[in-house]
């Protein structure tokens, strides 16, 4: 059974599609569910169900550490109890996904040609999400996800592989628990 992935919807699943390399999208499966209330019960029923290795990924919502290791914890304690001998991770994004892009905005001012117009560092920060539906709306460059998912360079994937942990820390699961042909 392939290495599952379980994350917040269908967005989140399609940018770790763009970044993840091609050998480990296609060695994995992805399983993108309604929202963050249903993502554990999903995660562990998955566990039960197959005993495949899982990886949990999710938006901690928040800045907040306390609140972010508390819900971790939790987290971890209700996969590890369904678990048993099968590898599972918890990966989180904090506050969502999104904030990938905005760890270094270089790409996002070449895509977008507006968009020293429309950032606001804060709002980035505490809603990536949000800021990068700005830059779809008044950036003046790609209007969709997909659309700007498909302007990234290799260059572009391959810096947003390595600076930032979370994506690395998918890459390692996924690796690490299946079995790659050469």
């Amino acid at each position: 059974m392939k290495t599952t992935i379980i994350m917040e919807g269908h967005t989140d699943a399609a940018i770790l599609r763009a970044i993840l390399p091609h050998e480990l999208v296609s060695a994995c499966h992805f399983m993108p569910t309604t929202g963050g209330s249903t993502l554990v019960s999903v995660a562990r029923t998955h566990l039960v169900k197959n005993h495949a290795p899982t990886a949990l990924v999710l938006d901690t919502d928040t800045l907040n550490p306390t609140i972010i290791a508390e819900n971790i914890q939790t987290t971890r304690y209700l996969m590890g109890i369904v678990a048993g001998d099968t590898p599972f991770d918890i990966i989180y994004f904090i506050p969502h996904i999104e904030a990938i892009f905005f760890e270094d905005t270089t790409l996002l001012r070449r895509i977008f040609p507006q968009f020293d117009d429309v950032f606001i560092r804060q709002f980035a920060r505490t809603q990536p999400k949000d800021q990068l539906e700005v830059l779809f709306q008044e950036g003046g460059g790609p209007k969709t996800l997909n659309a700007f998912l498909g302007q990234l360079t290799s260059a572009d994937v391959e810096k947003l592989r390595s600076a930032y942990p979370p994506i690395q820390q998918v890459m390692a699961f996924v690796t690490n628990n299946t079995k790659i042909a050469a």
